[in-house]
């Protein structure tokens, strides 16, 4: 067995067919990890219904005024939601800091480290707010 078996493989998000036309496209290793990130963090809570804890609920944050207070919670709840449904990974930081010109945009940053290989990733999205 390889050192990725824990990893595996899944299927890419949304479901496509290979150029073959015979299988459906397959994520592998690191690729499977980053778009699962991307489905928890723009997944609410109560949005599957099979799973209605899943998700992670950033978009309570984007009426509120950017301060160290939003950012401790921003922090809180990214680490949480990953901590519960990525079980793959182990967060080393998260750096959430506002871009440097747009006014009400953070850019989170994620460093994580592939439990399974110890290899270390980043994974940064942007974060929209509609603060007056």
């Amino acid at each position: 067995m390889g050192t990725n078996v824990f990893l595996k493989t899944g299927w890419s998000f949304l479901p496509r067919i290979v150029s073959d036309g015979e299988r459906i496209c397959q994520l592998e290793y690191h690729e499977d990890i980053w778009e699962s990130l991307q489905i928890l963090f723009t997944t609410l809570p109560g949005e599957r219904l099979a799973h209605p804890l899943y998700g992670c609920d950033l978009m309570q944050y984007t009426f509120r005024p950017i301060n160290n207070s939003l950012i401790s919670e921003m922090h809180n709840t990214i680490l949480t939601a990953i901590t519960l449904y990525e079980t793959r990974i182990e967060v080393i930081d998260i750096d959430i800091a506002k871009h440097s010109s747009e006014l009400h945009r953070l850019d989170i940053t994620i460093g994580y480290l592939l439990r399974s290989t110890s290899s270390r990733y980043n994974y940064t999205i942007p974060f929209y707010t509609m603060e007056d």
